[in-house]
């Protein structure tokens, strides 16, 4: 028989827990919280074998729905550190059916629980056996994709139960505070009731350098309004830099015009916490520690890895940089842009630096690699459009995958093969980071945009256009991650190629000082 284990906790408003939330995740269903209007959706989640709500004899047959349970248990709690619900996970015997396996539930949670009052949500599991990747495996480790091939060992059943037992009369008497994911003490832990509504009230968003086409922001920001109706989106200088964001914001303080949020990289983020208002998202525990600001002034959102697309139906396959040798590519090679003034061409150079057998901190093979590029004729310095790509004048990129997935999908309506890759022993990433304006004119709103983007709704919108979310691997773990993209998605492997500020500013000196005479204008 298997070996038995359990586990029990306690579902915490102070901890910046929802228990509408958890109910929703166990259930692998979709529930939307009466107050906030945020909805958690874990339909995508997958292998839930088994899903019941046992009441006690008292409570009315209405009340066989987990949406009113759990809302009416959010309801009923005013405290903001108050315990909403307890769980107990235990292990089941792999030996039984699952038959067996819900009868031997429910005569323990009968027994023990709902028979003293409280109502139990119940939710046998039985996830298969995965790699690193999070794709199931079959008994031999391979990757397979029926579930017919695949590996079951570890049923397990999710219990959910009411902390306390209902009267007499089937009833909760509700209090007056409303709260959902809360604050503990004076520290923002995630979106209120109260500031959901205030967010209506403001009824605007102002967001900035949010190009449609860039990891698919077209969709996020059409996602959003499509959920918050009341709230008017206004979409200031789509093609805006990290620093102009900040620009923007200087200009217009004080105005209606200003920005609410930021999208920006590390470097600006790192260096520009002065304009920030710290905010912990829900999801703040499942961000990692170096992927964010302790104090919550910016936190990661997504990243790309640098990659080489190209016109495959006229140049073939490439299987290494060296093939951009080849007389065929004369004059068509796009590192787009001068290494020390463009992020793409300087994290391009990184790539091809890391592939030629440097390092962040040894560049010269990179720098004789672009010397061979150019005196075979090959590279050009072009700023790369969707222009410059569809007239052939840049028929190999160096870009982020999220940009080349975009001109992927751009250029097959145009019948265009474009095709792109990454190197796993290069992959060079750089995170964009979510910021607050700290004098935004819809703090509310913005604060509702940031808690909307780490859902796995809007992280998986940004893994369909191509950038790998900071929430990946966390989705990958609890199942919310959408399985057909990651299907064919190009995702970090392994340690990627990073750099911290101080590498950056050293490297950008060093290009300065080495590019120009080497490579020239």
């Amino acid at each position: 028989m298997a070996i038995f284990q359990c586990h029990i906790q306690v579902i915490s408003r102070g901890e910046g827990r929802s228990v509408v939330s958890a109910a929703a995740y166990r259930s692998a269903s979709r529930i939307e919280n009466n107050y906030t209007g945020l909805t958690d959706d874990y339909t995508q989640k997958g292998w839930v074998e088994y899903s019941e709500i046992i009441l006690p004899a008292n409570v009315p047959g209405e009340w066989n729905d987990r949406a009113v349970v759990w809302n009416a248990v959010e309801e009923a709690e005013k405290s903001r550190d108050c315990r909403l619900a307890r769980e107990i996970e235990v292990a089941l015997p792999q030996e039984l059916s699952l038959q067996e396996n819900i009868r031997l539930v429910q005569e323990f949670v009968r027994d023990s629980f709902v028979s003293n009052g409280m109502i139990a949500d119940i939710n046998i599991h039985n996830p298969p056996v995965r790699d690193s990747s999070g794709i199931p495996v079959d008994a031999d480790g391979n990757r397979v994709t029926d579930r017919k091939d695949m590996v079951f060992r570890n049923p397990h059943a999710h219990i959910l139960l009411t902390l306390r037992p209902l009267d007499e009369n089937g009833r909760w008497m509700p209090k007056t505070e409303k709260e959902y994911l809360c604050k503990k003490g004076n520290q923002t832990k995630a979106f209120t009731a109260e500031e959901f509504k205030a967010a209506k009230e403001e009824g605007a968003l102002n967001v900035i350098a949010l190009p449609h086409d860039w990891s698919n922001y077209g969709e996020v920001i059409e996602s959003f309004k499509k959920k918050y109706p009341e709230i008017k989106v206004t979409e200031l200088n789509p093609n805006a830099s990290s620093k102009e964001e900040l620009d923007a914001a200087k200009t217009n303080k004080g105005t209606d015009a200003a920005p609410d949020v930021f999208d920006v990289g590390q470097a600006i983020a790192a260096t520009s916490t002065d304009y920030f208002a710290p905010y912990k998202v829900q999801a703040w525990d499942k961000i990692p520690d170096t992927a964010k600001d302790a104090d919550g002034a910016y936190y990661a959102d997504y990243t790309g890895i640098m990659s080489v697309g190209w016109n495959a139906d006229k140049y073939g396959d490439i299987s290494s940089l060296d093939d951009l040798l080849d007389p065929k590519f004369a004059g068509t090679v796009a590192l787009n842009g001068k290494p020390a003034e463009a992020g793409a061409a300087f994290n391009g150079y990184l790539m091809a630096n890391q592939l030629a057998g440097g390092d962040i901190n040894n560049l010269q093979p990179g720098l004789d690699y672009f010397k061979k590029l150019k005196e075979a004729g090959n590279l050009t310095t072009v700023d790369v459009t969707n222009g410059t790509i569809d007239s052939g004048q840049t028929g190999v990129v160096f870009d982020w995958t999220y940009n080349q997935a975009s001109y992927k999908k751009e250029l097959k309506d145009k019948g265009v093969n474009w095709k792109y890759k990454t190197f796993p022993k290069a992959q060079v990433v750089s995170y964009y980071n979510q910021a607050i304006n700290k004098d935004a004119p819809h703090p509310a709103a913005a604060r509702l945009w940031e808690e909307y983007l780490y859902t796995a709704d809007a992280q998986n919108l940004w893994f369909k256009g191509g950038a790998n979310p900071v929430l990946l691997d966390s989705m990958k773990e609890d199942g919310t991650v959408d399985q057909a993209t990651l299907k064919d998605a190009i995702t970090i492997e392994g340690e990627p190629v990073s750099y911290t500020n101080d590498d950056s500013t050293r490297i950008t000196e060093w290009l300065q000082n080495n590019w120009d005479k080497t490579i020239g204008n």
